[in-house]
């Protein structure tokens, strides 16, 4: 019974959902009483070496240097950055990001996969962070 709340005590047997709830008020609740702390306003931020990208800001540096990605390459990207290794087929890819079935127009992801090469790699020619799996698809591999 923290601070004098009877809301804290559940007897056996509980819900685990009712239990999640009132973990998730008692947390929102802190956070209003005690401010914003330094873990609620940093960005959210996927670093592989020289490539940092910032979710919260839709931004991507690589070597400190500022990118600029379309909308869709940087969906595209993302969605490879949170799977490293994974390989995703081109139809996969097309219906992550454009939510439909590309009904065999694999060009529209190959286009900016390799706009997206253009902006982040030192040789498009020769990928090292998007890499080409021949006749399935492509895969994010951090250095």
């Amino acid at each position: 019974m923290a601070n004098g709340n009877f809301d804290d005590y559940m007897s056996k047997p509980f819900d685990a959902m009712e239990l999640l709830a009132r973990v998730k008020a008692h947390l929102r609740r802190n956070r209003m009483l005690n401010g914003p702390n330094y873990m609620d306003i940093q960005s959210e931020l996927i670093c592989f070496s020289d490539l940092i990208i910032d979710l919260n800001s839709h931004s991507v540096s690589v070597k400190g240097q500022k990118v600029i990605l379309s909308p869709k390459e940087f969906q595209l990207l993302i969605l490879l950055a949170q799977n490293p290794n994974v390989v995703f087929s081109i139809e996969q890819l097309y219906q992550s990001i454009w939510g439909q079935e590309s009904y065999g127009d694999y060009r529209t992801v190959m286009v900016h996969i390799s706009n997206i090469r253009k902006k982040l790699e030192q040789n498009p020619k020769k990928p090292t962070l998007i890499q080409t799996i021949k006749r399935v698809g492509y895969k994010f591999y951090p250095l």
